[in-house]
């Protein structure tokens, strides 16, 4: 499935579409290579990381971009850890969590905003 709109081509990807901007989905959801901290490590870094982001969002319009950007990240850092709490590793969970908002309908993200995104959830849980 594929189509053209206003200069983006647009694939269609496990049911969802990815606008293409040179990133292959190999390097935006692969699993990233390195030595990783252990599940119970990741836990506890993704929870302290995502406070500052529930606060934001506490004191954001929920309309306003800097909500969506916190949003998005509180998001991605959950479904990370979702993912290698239910079998998952962590390296693994990188990538999938990121599929889980990278749908346009989703955030609407860039795909150079998400590879931000997915580097820096990397150095957050690499050993």
């Amino acid at each position: 499935m594929g189509f053209f709109l206003a200069g983006l081509s647009f694939t269609g990807s496990e049911g969802q579409l990815y606008a293409q901007s040179g990133i292959s989905d190999n390097v935006l959801f692969g699993v990233p290579q390195g030595a990783f901290v252990s599940k119970e490590v990741a836990s506890s870094r993704i929870d302290d990381a995502i406070a500052p982001f529930k606060v934001q969002m506490e004191l954001l319009d929920p309309h306003s971009p800097q909500y969506k950007e916190a949003n998005a990240h509180y998001t991605y850092m959950i479904s990370v850890q979702n993912y290698f709490l239910n079998g998952k590793t962590v390296p693994e969970s990188i990538g999938e969590g990121l599929k889980d908002i990278a749908a346009p309908d989703a955030f609407g993200l860039s795909r150079n905003t998400l590879l931000t995104y997915k580097q820096q959830v990397v150095n957050l849980l690499k050993v």
